[in-house]
């Protein structure tokens, strides 16, 4: 289902690459500094973490991010889509 997609990816996220690292990959995509990043930049970020759980739940994780559907993510929205419930 598509919160076990989630639950997974945070978990994997949260143990696995760790909060600092996904910090400064955020950072890293946040090329304007206007504390949002853009979806494109964030899944290249990603991606190049090599993540088990595969691009299908990089692409489901940064849809629940995008809470605005704009396209990008707030620093506020990573972090909090990192810490709830799936």
């Amino acid at each position: 289902s598509m919160s076990n997609i989630l639950k997974r990816i945070q978990e994997e996220l949260k143990f696995s690459i760790g909060l600092e690292r996904l910090r400064k990959a955020f950072v890293q995509s946040d090329t304007r500094r206007s504390g949002a990043a853009e979806i494109s930049s964030l899944r290249r970020a990603l991606r190049r973490m090599d993540l088990e759980s595969g691009n299908e739940a990089i692409e489901l994780f940064l849809q629940y991010c995008d809470t605005r559907g704009d396209g990008e993510v707030t620093y506020g929205n990573f972090i909090k889509a990192l810490r709830e419930e799936a």
